[in-house]
């Protein structure tokens, strides 16, 4: 299945929200962590909730993450290299990842979009799905129909996550795309 749009654009805001002028030394120890500076935690939490809905539980995980894994030399290093060349390191994606399924709920309430489908929720899984089907247009169509029928754009998120981390297609969703590639499929 295709990433949500959203985490998409969650993890580019979170590029973006560390970009700040060169920081002081390292701030302070908590633990074996040493925190960020407060003007990058601060730069990072305001570009996070102003791109997230206001969704303080997500980028309170983003950052407290993210912090516990590099350091503020490290984190601006590749906050520079995915600025330069778009390239997510897979450490930075997963925690990022960790907290979007922690919080998915919260974010696709506080973005307005905990019921309905977005468009370009919608739109994103049709181009994906005609894509790797081989341009079996009509089956991902009734597929799209049948799953925004069947889950909320929430629910099916968390879903597809599910599955991309080995998780088990749960039965409903199965019989949505069999059903349809049944219909439609070659």
């Amino acid at each position: 299945m295709h990433r949500s749009g959203l985490l998409v654009a969650i993890i580019g805001a979170l590029v973006l929200a560390g970009c700040s002028d060169p920081a002081p030394p390292d701030g302070e120890v908590v633990g074996e962590v040493a925190l960020w500076d407060a003007e990058v935690r601060d730069g990072f939490l305001d570009a996070c909730l102003a791109t997230a809905g206001g969704a303080g539980g997500y980028c309170r995980c983003a950052l407290s993450g993210l912090e516990q894994e590099y350091t503020q030399a490290e984190f601006e290093a590749i906050e520079g290299q995915m600025l330069g060349d778009s390239t997510v390191p897979p450490r930075f994606q997963a925690i990022v990842e960790d907290c979007f399924e922690t919080h998915v709920g919260e974010l696709f309430t506080a973005l307005g979009q905990d019921g309905a489908w977005s468009e370009a929720a919608r739109t994103q899984y049709l181009a994906a799905c005609v894509e790797t089907s081989g341009g079996l247009t009509a089956y991902c169509t009734c597929a799209i129909d049948g799953l925004e029928a069947r889950y909320s754009q929430t629910e099916f998120t968390t879903i597809s996550m599910a599955i991309q981390r080995g998780g088990e297609v749960p039965d409903a969703y199965e019989a949505i795309v069999q059903e349809c590639f049944a219909e439609h499929g070659e």
